[in-house]
Order: structure tokens, then C-alpha cells, then sequence
């Protein structure tokens, strides 16, 4: 009797998703492209302001770099669940991954996300229900793209408010310039603490 031996399937690392995670982020921007055309949106930014533009995106980078340092190191306990569910949930997709991914994966992200999001449908929306609600909207509907957790959620709606009115103010390439940047610090962080949790060496104490 021949016995055949079947070869247990293969398991791909996580990092095996990023090529199609910038795939979509890409697709999103895609899509944003299409929908800016359909309405009648121009998303071409004036080339006399566009250094400008990118000059405020670094410097505004700023406070959310603040921010994320006070999520990485807080030790007040609804900081630490929040910062813990998110090496829970993406650890072992950035813990392993080479830096250059990584920013790709961030450059996909601050391109896709924001032609979409702040490009085409922030336009529409304000021309649709006023600046506020147009705003809150949007900021919201990009909250609801990140629905990893509650917190997450609403830190990313808060992310989306801040990009919103960026874009709202110095332009779209702005907004495209500090997500980007925000995104490959974020995933940096992460991997240093999905390291760190990894070796055993513990993550931040947390107190109330």
C-alpha cells in the first residue's frame, strides 16, 4: 500500500502582506483620483506654492510626533491598553519588517489616504454640507477606515481632524507630507517596542 504524505501547508510571515497592503493604499488613492474627476475636484497643486506646501507638512508633522511620543511612554493605564493593543494587533506584522517596507508602506499610505480622503471627499463633502459638518464628516469616515479598536478608532478620526484642516489650509500636499512622515515614525516605534516585548525585556509600567 503506497501512503502518500501530504506536506503541511505553508504559513506566510506577516510581513508577507505588506506588498499588498501598499497595493491597497495605492488603490485608495486610485479611487480618490477617479472621484476628484467625477466631481469636477482639482487635485494638481499650484507648483509656485507646492514647496510651501511641503515645507508646512515637515513642521507640521510636529505635534503629532508629540503625540506619539506620549503614547509610546505614558504610563497612565488607558494610554498603556491603547499603545498594548496596538503591538497586540500589529506587532508581528512590523517586528520583522526592514525599514525601507516601512516606508514605503507609510509613503502608500500618506499618498492614498489623503488623495482619497482629503482630496476628493473633504472637497465634496464641504461643498455638499458646509466647512464643519464637510469636515467632521470625513474626519470621521477615516476614523471608521482604522476600526481596529474603539480607541483606535477615535485616535484616528482626532488624526483625521488635524490632516483635514491641514489640507483645508496649506494644501493637499501638506497633509500627503505629514501623514507620510507620521506613519513611518508610528511604525518605527511599534517595531522597537514589538522588539523590546519580544526579547522579554517588559513594555512601560502603567499606573492610574
Amino acid at each position: 500500500m503506497v501512503t502518500h504524505v501530504t506536506n503541511p501547508p505553508l504559513i506566510q510571515p506577516p510581513t508577507a502582506l505588506l506588498p499588498r497592503l501598499v497595493v491597497a493604499e495605492a488603490a485608495l488613492g486610485l479611487v480618490g483620483v477617479i472621484l476628484a474627476r467625477l466631481a469636477g475636484i482639482e487635485l494638481a497643486p499650484d507648483i509656485a506654492a507646492l514647496h510651501r506646501s511641503l515645507v508646512t507638512g515637515i513642521v507640521a508633522t510636529g505635534p503629532l510626533l508629540v503625540a506619539l511620543a506620549a503614547l509610546a511612554t505614558s504610563r497612565l493605564k488607558p494610554v498603556a491598553r491603547l499603545r498594548d493593543a496596538a503591538i497586540g494587533l500589529f506587532g508581528d506584522f512590523v517586528v520583522d519588517a526592514p525599514q525601507p517596507a516601512l516606508a514605503l508602506l507609510s509613503l502608500a499610505a500618506g499618498v492614498g489616504e489623503e488623495t482619497l480622503f482629503r482630496g476628493a471627499l473633504q472637497p465634496w463633502a464641504v461643498a455638499a454640507w458646509g466647512s464643519g459638518w464637510g469636515w467632521a464628516v470625513v474626519s470621521l469616515a477615516f476614523g471608521a477606515l482604522h476600526a481596529a479598536s474603539v480607541s483606535y478608532v477615535a485616535m484616528a478620526t482626532l488624526m483625521g481632524a488635524y490632516l483635514g484642516w491641514l489640507s483645508s489650509t496649506h494644501g493637499l500636499a501638506a497633509a500627503i507630507v505629514a501623514h507620510a512622515l507620521y506613519d513611518w515614525a508610528a511604525l518605527a516605534t511599534l517595531k522597537r517596542l514589538a522588539r523590546r516585548r519580544r526579547r522579554g525585556s517588559g513594555g512601560t509600567r502603567t499606573e492610574a
